[in-house]
């Protein structure tokens, strides 16, 4: 993965209710911290078009904020037997022992697995990052109704030699980041190999593009301390649609990622790592 730092000239806009991001990337290196034993551990959530690879950087980074962090794959086996045989309701109820108490980062669509893990169990905090809060983006849409009329032609898609052409494309994973070169073939073949490895994993992808719509359409606004990270400028879920949500609850706050597209959790992965820490430690 290509590591850019903070990108020259990007400010954040002063608006009520709204901070930047600080410049993370000046802080100096130190030794790794330890584990906090009185913060919670952090549960990281990431769904295609990505998986848990995405999450990398940012763990590194929650480790040396002395942060306990786990990055489930929502595709591997046991999870992708899950939904493809149960659909998403169950996959939340495999994830929820994990939940409990912990601080549960999502970005993407699964933003609302997140939503619906606060539900189930008691969650100590969400920090919410460019994904569907209250509804699917355009594209995903499409997507979804391709899998719910043509799920074989979807499945066949997701084959990784056609789907990583695809997303490495100029008119896919590209257009969600800055700099178009950090989404190489060989970054994207890792970051889908989540739900593209196998049959099995292809078939629970068209069942989650299925269900993801019902899934959204049910969550529940967030009920626990709620941090919205947002890239602002996302063409998939505009800065706005973070505006909305703040109003769902008062316990709800938001800072930007000056600049940051959809995938700014891969480009600029310390940014949002470090909000959580600042976040977490506020609570403290």
């Amino acid at each position: 993965m290509v590591n850019l730092g903070r990108f020259a000239g990007l400010t954040g806009e002063d608006r009520s209710g709204v901070q930047p991001v600080s410049d993370v990337r000046t802080h100096p290196r130190a030794e790794m911290s330890q584990p906090e034993p009185s913060r919670p551990a952090v549960l990281l959530l990431a769904a295609p078009p990505v998986g848990a690879s995405a999450w990398t950087e940012v763990q590194r980074r929650l480790t040396h904020h002395g942060l306990a962090n786990t990055a489930p794959d929502l595709f591997d086996p046991e999870h992708a037997s899950v939904i493809h045989s149960q659909g998403l309701d169950a996959l939340v109820d495999a994830l929820a022992p994990n939940a409990n108490n912990a601080c549960v980062v999502a970005h993407g669509q699964a933003v609302p697995i997140a939503l619906h893990l606060a539900q189930k169990v008691p969650v100590h905090a969400l920090v919410l990052s460019n994904g569907p809060i209250q509804a699917l983006d355009p594209f995903a849409t499409a997507v979804s109704r391709i899998a719910r009329f043509a799920g074989p032609a979807l499945r066949t898609w997701s084959r990784p030699a056609l789907a990583n052409t695809s997303l490495a494309s100029s008119a896919c994973l590209r257009r969600l980041v800055v700099n178009p070169y950090v989404m190489d073939r060989e970054t994207v073949t890792q970051m889908t190999a989540s739900w593209t490895a196998d049959r099995l994993r292809r078939r629970a992808m068209v069942r989650w593009m299925r269900e993801l719509p019902d899934l959204i359409a049910a969550a529940p606004p967030p009920s626990v301390p709620t941090l919205l990270v947002w890239g602002d400028e996302d063409v998939l879920y505009p800065s706005f649609l973070a505006d909305q949500a703040t109003g769902l609850g008062s316990d709800i706050i938001q800072v930007r990622v000056p600049g940051g597209r959809h995938l700014h959790i891969v480009e600029r992965p310390w940014e949002l790592a470090d909000q959580v820490h600042d976040y977490l430690r506020r609570q403290s």
